[in-house]
């Protein structure tokens, strides 16, 4: 086997979903795939999330392997206040577009993290990306649409690829009800979020 094949074998493994036994889940950082009866998942494991995600049928060709269910979790939910902290910098930056990120230490809990803008006008924001420690996590990526309403553009379709983490977008930002959409982004999957309440804590 190749060096690079046996090293790709490692770090993303495939296994076949057990079916008469419990699956042991991941509990530590990394990814790997699993086939199952119903199709292919992929199982992502990070310090602040658990997901089991569908991303292949099997097209009804009969495998002898167990079932799995689709599973999102936030394991440390994120601070509600934080995307008020948030909305305020959008709203201070009017018409502009602004970023931020809510990142996670595995001490200290959530904060806000204000990026670096290198580019912020009405259509668009970039930014320089903050160095983190090994205890901090990027959890969620925001930005916001001025008084645009919040949706993701194929820029940011670009931008979230191989990545783990969540992102979100606020717009029409000053009006009496902003707009947000949400997803999970995972290493170039992009998962709907169905129930955002699941996420935050008061």
């Amino acid at each position: 086997m190749h060096t690079l094949d046996a090293y790709w074998a490692k770090q993303v493994p495939v296994l076949p979903a057990p079916a008469y036994s419990a699956l042991q889940l991941l509990n530590t950082s990394g990814h790997r795939v699993l086939v199952a009866k119903s199709g292919t998942y992929a199982e992502v494991c990070r310090p602040w999330l658990y997901a089991m995600v569908c991303i292949g049928s099997n097209n009804g060709f009969a495998l002898p392997f167990g079932e799995l269910n689709e599973t999102l979790e936030v394991t440390q939910r994120i601070p509600r206040a934080l995307l008020g902290e948030f909305q305020a910098q959008a709203q201070a930056a009017l018409p502009n577009e602004t970023a931020a990120w809510i990142v996670w230490h595995e001490t200290n809990g959530y904060r806000l993290v204000p990026l670096v803008e290198t580019v912020a006008d009405t259509v668009q924001v970039k930014f320089q990306r903050p160095e983190l420690t090994a205890s901090e996590h990027l959890v969620l990526d925001l930005h916001s649409h001025g008084v645009l309403p919040a949706f993701f553009s194929s820029t940011d379709d670009q931008d979230d690829l191989g990545e783990v983490k969540l992102s979100a977008v606020v717009g029409e930002v000053g009006s009496a009800k902003p707009s947000w959409v949400l997803r999970l982004c995972l290493l170039g999957s992009q998962v709907p979020w169905s129930d955002p309440n699941t996420l935050f804590t008061e």
